[in-house]
């Protein structure tokens, strides 16, 4: 199963996969972007966090030197490779993956694209958050495989449980399916 949740800046998509780490109980492998604030409170950067225990900055508006980048800020697509696209290579299939997030930045790496490909193709578990609106990220949003979610003041609260139980459900959500008529997917 892939979940993606999306969602306007500030609407709580990060905050809902980092309570989905916390009080999930299966096994999970996971990426988290967070914000790199200045003294006066200016998002200047991203840094990310991987379960492996790899932290660095991904892009930043000065300290970076990079060719790659998006918007003001310098993108290091080595410390992208080395803290995403590691995660999603190789992992086991009871594993679940859940990265924040799928954007721009991360996937101005080819070799974390061409793994999260592959992660659309086969029967990985994904949970991610992903871009509200940018053209490299609608091929994900709109694969049959996936189930989109928009998460907004009435839902993020409840979301992190949701989530949790149906990927520690794993098993019997995947038994359903749409030839069984139990789920209708609709646009």
């Amino acid at each position: 199963m892939k979940i993606l949740l999306t969602g306007r800046p500030g609407s709580g998509k990060s905050t809902v996969i980092e309570k989905f780490i916390e009080s999930f109980s299966g096994e999970a492998i996971w990426v988290l972007t967070k914000e790199i604030r200045n003294r006066q409170n200016e998002r200047v950067g991203f840094r990310g966090i991987n379960a492996l225990g790899g932290e660095g900055i991904i892009s930043h508006k000065t300290d970076i030197e990079s060719d790659y980048v998006i918007g003001s800020n310098k993108v290091d697509l080595p410390k992208i490779d080395e803290l995403f696209t590691k995660i999603i290579s190789n992992v086991s299939s009871e594993k679940i993956i859940v990265l924040d997030e799928i954007g721009p930045i991360q996937l101005l790496s080819k070799n974390f694209q061409r793994e999260l490909d592959q992660v659309f193709k086969n029967d990985s578990n994904l949970l991610a958050t992903i871009h509200l609106q940018d053209q490299k990220v609608e091929k994900y949003k709109k694969d049959l495989n996936t189930v989109l979610v928009e998460i907004n003041l009435e839902n993020r609260d409840k979301l992190p449980g949701v989530l949790t139980t149906i990927f520690e459900n794993i098993e019997q959500f995947d038994r359903l399916n749409i030839k069984s008529g139990i789920f209708l997917v609709s646009e």
